[in-house]
């Protein structure tokens, strides 16, 4: 199977093994081989991550299945082909220890009924010491967390690239830098416009219950709270001190607009769906186009959309920066996820736990 990759996305191909992909016909391209596939390339570390979604899987269940990836651009393409396997070990999750500093956090799993042993690390194709110190041994079902250093420091919203040697193969993983503060994000009634300078009571009580990030989208928040949000954002920027400031979620009509590199240091991320996932559809690539919009005006800005079927929910994320899924807890709504006991207040904190577990 051959990806090629272009700026706007990405499509599989069938193999062809002596296929030049200078001479690549477009016209036999498969459309539905991929739900969708996103390509990243960072021209200082000259690494590339993709990510993709296909639900033929006959490719992968394959003996000896050869993925080749092909790069176009303005210069010319190049060519890659690597085998495909399934490794039993994962990179559940990776993420700066915080922005200050070049310390990073990876967790690996193991889901082999046997021990794997992992030999070295790369961080943007750069080997890097790990705490614990390589080799190490992971056991059977276990977990462990490395901690190591980047080589240069890495900006919100840039591409890395991780990948290890392990006994049971290689294992490797792409994404950009996501941003080092956990926001506690609302969805305030329209009119509530808990924001510092707008409401200011409303503002207090939500940081009274430890709540710090607003989403409103553009139009929302300037017709209910009489002012617009993206100058609301630029002036908060000029008054906030660092660790204090209020946070946002946004639209793409508010991302697409020009902000100064204060107010796009208070958006968490740009929101671009919710609960869109109840089907495996068209949406997946709409959402996809929105995401690359954002990232084209703004390449620091993250998106994000919420999810609401566990059966879909892995399926999309990929599509933006930040994958969500629903879990309610609250009194006067359903649960999504399916349970054979009352849901529990601590639930959503247990889903994102035992996900990167």
């Amino acid at each position: 199977m051959l990806l090629q990759m272009c700026r706007t996305h990405c499509m599989l191909y069938p193999y062809f093994p002596s296929l030049q992909c200078a001479a690549f016909p477009v016209s036999t391209r498969l459309s539905t081989a991929a739900d969708w596939a996103r390509a990243m390339y960072d021209s200082t570390t000259k690494q590339v991550s993709l990510s993709f979604h296909s639900r033929n899987t006959a490719w992968l269940d394959a003996p000896g299945a050869v993925l080749h990836l092909v790069i176009t651009g303005s210069t010319g393409c190049a060519a890659a082909s690597w085998t495909v396997a399934v490794s039993p070990v994962w990179f559940t999750w990776i993420a700066p220890k915080s922005s200050a500093s070049n310390e990073w956090i990876a967790h690996l799993h193991n889901n082999a009924s046997a021990p794997a042993n992992v030999t070295a690390l790369l961080f943007d194709g750069v080997s890097v010491a790990t705490r614990p110190s390589l080799p190490f041994s992971i056991r059977a079902g276990a977990h462990l967390v490395l901690v190591f250093n980047a080589s240069h420091p890495k900006q919100r919203g840039g591409l890395f690239t991780i990948a290890a040697s392990t006994s049971a193969g290689t294992v490797g993983n792409g994404a950009r830098v996501p941003d080092t503060q956990l926001p506690m994000e609302v969805w305030p009634h329209s009119t509530d416009c808990p924001v510092p300078g707008v409401n200011q009571s409303n503002w207090e009580s939500l940081i009274t219950h430890g709540l710090d990030t607003v989403y409103y989208s553009k139009d929302n928040f300037n017709k209910s709270c009489g002012v617009d949000l993206v100058a609301t954002i630029e002036k908060l920027a000029t008054q906030m001190t660092q660790g204090t400031e209020a946070r946002f979620f946004v639209d793409s009509k508010a991302a697409a607009m020009n902000m100064s590199s204060g107010a796009l240091g208070l958006i968490s991320a740009v929101m671009l769906a919710d609960e869109d996932d109840g089907q495996i559809d068209a949406t997946m690539r709409q959402t996809l186009s929105a995401a690359l919009a954002v990232q084209d005006t703004h390449p620091g800005l993250l998106t994000y959309q919420g999810g609401k079927t566990s059966r879909n929910d892995g399926a999309y994320a990929g599509v933006c920066d930040i994958q969500g899924m629903d879990y309610y807890v609250a009194a006067c709504a359903p649960t999504i996820t399916f349970t054979i006991a009352p849901v529990f207040l601590e639930g959503a904190y247990a889903y994102v736990w035992m996900a990167a577990m």
